[in-house]
């Protein structure tokens, strides 16, 4: 795992590439690979690559960048080829290897297939390759959007700058820095700036399972795999689980390659139960795993943890640590780059600093909820399905009207039919307005007209307008392409698409980068996630029961009673705390910074403080990322180390 970094120029003008300034883009994420970094300078210097090494795979000959026999091939990698041996074992009677290395077998690979060599690898990556006989640029990303890779190109300077992060490109004095106004619109719609914007006008982000290619010509990008839920193979309930067993085992096994010491996450919730057991299968005695308490009654899962762990036989780590939210708050802020909203990246950042403490690389559940059906909004799918055949004029508004006045509940794991029930009538109106993906929306329409200011409201409509071709909001459009599938099939096609590489993988990757961890997701596997698309979606979800198929899996492994108890998720008690004095807090840090209140109206923010606690509604996600976008503000304006913490 790693930091990867470069830029190439295709003109004879413009500032030659320079030693100086890849060390500065290396060291501007040295967090992500502490134990090496390298980097490679074409003789005219047109064009440069290095990176920040993490090891992991070959300790000692594996320093990158790695080149071909002669040189005219360069490869930088940051992630995990999981398929290298084979790959190598079947190159090596054309090629000669000098490391054990994964990385190596992409030069050669791309020696082979050119630019479609990214096809036959099995892994989370994001890599470069520079072709200097061609003067070709590769850049590509894995199929899941595991790994990250942020380029800004000039095409009147015919030139393009990438990294791991966007610190990387902004080390760069010819990066603009501009922000982008729609980015902010859809980061105040969906709580992430969705791909392929970043918030900066002239930085993108390459999408999952993407490759671009640049030379003399120009530049190309095309997608080189999709997930295709248009179709369902024939089934028994047996032969699913049977299949289930032995792809997620493989996906395991690779996963567990490693030459430093390695363990895994254990929330006691059935994704990262089930990894877990099948790696302690494979492993034996003395496999590590890590879960992290919190003192907040309710959020706590470490006794289901412990019981998972003493039923697998791992050697288990266990802390309870203190949310600390006002401590933490600038650091994880720091490692997004971006405005980012999901408020549990705060409990994973304290998961990986525990685990760091113990190993370099952690197995993780992600992917899990999206792919077996987890979510709560799949479940809400079918019944909005079947309210949706009611004719409008059938269908009791006033009951609708009578459920959304009542007062909602402040605790997500209480009594709360009401706020269940609240949240389905929301979502099927959100449904008639605005389709699928209405779930997403923090702020809709009408609230981010209320909540910015005059000048950025007109930037936002100005942007908008200037556009070429519409393409301000990348979702809507990918709601129309998720019509091969249907009911939950819809939404969990557009998550894997959005929700989990802009959302889930991103937070993964910031927090376990930001300590120097790496985090592998067996159930991301691409063979896993193609033959998942094509079972049924009654294997997934039998009836209102979610992950039907895994949990069939889990009875294998488990006492049938395990994972009988209700979803937790990782995640804090904000709407609690907005009702305390965490809300006051957060107004005043707002309130005090200048950047964010020439963007967004203070007064608004206030309204929505207040309303949460009447209860009007629960604001609090709303809150929290109007806090980490005025972090992010605050931190754009003064360029300094990560804050500590």
């Amino acid at each position: 795992m790693c930091g990867i970094a470069g830029k190439v120029l295709w003109s004879e003008s413009g500032q030659a590439v320079s030693d100086r300034l890849l060390e500065d883009m290396i060291a501007s994420v040295r967090y992500r690979g502490p134990d090496d970094q390298g980097w490679y300078v074409a003789p005219d210097g047109r064009a440069g690559i290095g990176m920040s090494r993490l090891a992991i795979i070959d300790l000692v000959t594996g320093h990158q960048p790695i080149a071909n026999e002669d040189e005219s091939v360069w490869v930088v990698l940051n992630g995990e080829i999981y398929n290298y041996q084979a790959l190598r074992e079947a190159l090596s009677d054309r090629h000669r290897f000098v490391t054990q290395s994964d990385t190596e077998v992409l030069v050669h690979l791309y020696e082979e297939h050119g630019p479609a060599f990214v096809e036959h690898l099995r892994g989370m990556f994001a890599l470069a390759v520079w072709d200097t006989r061609n003067r070709r640029l590769v850049l590509a990303r894995d199929r899941l959007g595991q790994k990250p890779l942020y380029v800004a190109r000039d095409p009147l300077a015919r030139t393009v700058v990438f990294g791991s992060e966007i610190r990387v490109l902004l080390a760069d004095p010819a990066v603009g820095r501009e922000l982008d106004p729609l980015a902010l619109d859809e980061y105040l719609t969906y709580g992430f700036v969705p791909a392929p914007r970043s918030i900066y006008r002239s930085i993108r982000k390459l999408p999952p399972a993407s490759v671009a290619v640049f030379d003399p010509e120009g530049a190309r990008t095309q997608r080189y795999w999709t997930v295709d839920y248009g179709r369902s193979d024939p089934m028994s309930e047996q032969q699913a689980i049977d299949r289930l067993e032995d792809l997620l085992t493989e996906s395991v096994r690779y996963r567990l390659i490693s030459d430093v010491p390695l363990g895994s996450f254990l929330s006691g919730g059935i994704d990262s139960s089930v990894i877990t057991a099948l790696a302690a299968r494979l492993t034996g005695a003395g496999f590590r795993t890590f879960t992290v308490g919190f003192p907040a009654s309710g959020y706590d899962e470490t006794p289901h943890a412990r019981r998972v762990a003493n039923l697998c036989g791992t050697d288990h780590r266990e802390q309870t640590v203190e949310w600390d939210v006002r401590e933490i708050v600038p650091r994880v802020a720091y490692h997004f780059d971006e405005p980012f909203g999901d408020s549990s990246a705060v409990p994973t950042f304290h998961v990986c600093r525990m685990a760091r403490e113990h190993v370099t690389v952690c197995l993780s559940g992600d992917g899990g909820d999206e792919l077996l059906a987890g979510y709560n909004r799949y479940q809400a799918t079918k019944l909005v399905d079947l309210y949706m055949r009611v004719p409008r004029l059938l269908q009791p508004r006033w009951l609708e009207r009578m459920v959304r006045a009542q007062p909602t509940s402040a605790d997500y794991f209480g009594a709360n039919w009401l706020k269940s029930l609240q949240y389905l009538i929301e979502f099927a109106e959100g449904v008639r307005r605005r389709g699928w993906q209405s779930w997403l929306r923090y702020f809709d329409d009408e609230a981010r007209h209320r909540l910015l200011t005059d000048g950025w409201r007109e930037r936002v409509r100005d942007a908008r307008a200037s556009q070429v071709a519409p393409v301000a909001d990348g979702i809507d459009a990918l709601v129309k392409q998720a019509q091969h599938a249907r009911g939950a099939h819809r939404p969990m096609w557009l998550d894997l698409m959005t929700y989990l590489p802009d959302d889930i993988l991103t937070k993964v990757d910031r927090m376990s980068m930001a300590v120097s961890l790496e985090c592998r997701s067996p159930l991301l596997d691409h063979r896993l996630v193609e033959w998942l698309a094509r079972v049924p979606l009654r294997l997934k979800m039998r009836g209102l029961t979610r992950k039907y198929l895994l949990r069939r899996l889990a009875d294998r492994l488990f006492p049938s009673d395990t994972f009988n108890r209700r979803k937790q998720g990782f995640m804090m008690p904000l709407a609690v705390w907005f009702h305390e004095d965490l809300g006051d807090w957060v107004v005043d840090r707002l309130a005090e910074n200048p950047a964010f209140g020439r963007v967004v109206r203070m007064p608004v923010v206030r309204e929505l403080l207040e309303a949460h606690r009447r209860r009007a509604d629960d604001h609090s996600y709303r809150l929290w990322a109007l806090l980490m976008l005025g972090e992010f503000l605050r931190q754009a304006e003064d360029v300094s180390p990560p804050p500590q913490g």
